[in-house]
């Protein structure tokens, strides 16, 4: 089984030999709100529900940012330039469509942390804040799906590490280097298959439009009266015999 914190493989255990020593270091602890191993300095995905919410099965969260999420926010707000707008908890399906008409777009249903913008809206560049519960394995296929997604898209993502603290002067670099790159390259990821689709819906409609004429045809019609009569005929016929 893969270490809870890391990811990395852990045998029957739920730590990995290095997550283990952290633990007796006082690093990786046990958290008693969500129940799981976890860095000690990261912020826990566990609520504190009031006796109040405990009456219902939905409840609104305190706040859609984190303690270092919100910190973070009020670094990039205080560098960004005045003509661009800071969104928070973006999800990919807000920005990015997929162009191959599918009713299944389940891998956009995702969030990131923040979404910079034009004034006029129009997608610019993504921020992801990455503490060490990224480096598991779960967490890393997904961080993948979406830079793989943007990338095709076009959108760049700006990642900094919570290991190296807020540092606004290399927040700020980081930014208008990005901000200055674009329009960046896309990069090809995925295949197209919407007219393999397409094809696909078409023959079933082929299909059903055949089945349903061969159902009310004059030769179906015709047999099935005969068939009527035939039985109509022999139920009356053991009635008067």
């Amino acid at each position: 089984m893969p270490c809870e914190v890391c990811g990395k493989p852990s045998g029957k255990y739920p730590l990995c030999k290095e997550c283990f020593e952290k633990r007796e270091t006082g690093e990786i602890i046990k958290c008693e709100k969500c129940h799981r191993w976890h860095h000690v300095n990261v912020t826990c995905s566990g609520e504190i529900i009031s006796a109040e919410d405990t009456n219902y099965l939905y409840a609104p969260k305190h706040s859609l940012l984190t303690k270092s999420e919100f910190a973070y926010y009020k670094c990039i707000k205080s560098v960004l330039p005045s003509e661009y707008f800071l969104h928070v908890q973006a999800n990919l399906a807000s920005f990015i469509t997929k162009t191959d008409c599918s009713r299944y777009q389940n891998e956009l249903y995702r969030n990131v942390d923040f979404l910079i913008t034009d004034l006029n809206y129009k997608p610019l560049a993504v921020i992801e804040i990455n503490d060490q519960t990224h480096l598991s394995k779960e967490r890393y296929g997904r961080d993948e799906k979406v830079a793989k997604i943007c990338e095709e898209a076009g959108i760049p993502i700006i990642k900094l590490w919570t290991s190296y603290g807020i540092n606004p002067e290399y927040i700020e670099k980081r930014i208008n280097k990005t901000l200055k790159s674009l329009p960046v390259k896309r990069i090809h990821h995925f295949e197209i298959k919407y007219n393999q689709y397409e094809e696909s819906i078409e023959e079933k409609n082929d299909l059903r439009r055949k089945h349903k004429k061969g159902l009310f045809s004059n030769d179906n019609i015709l047999i099935a009266i005969i068939v009527l009569v035939g039985i109509l005929f022999a139920f009356f016929f053991s009635l008067f015999s």
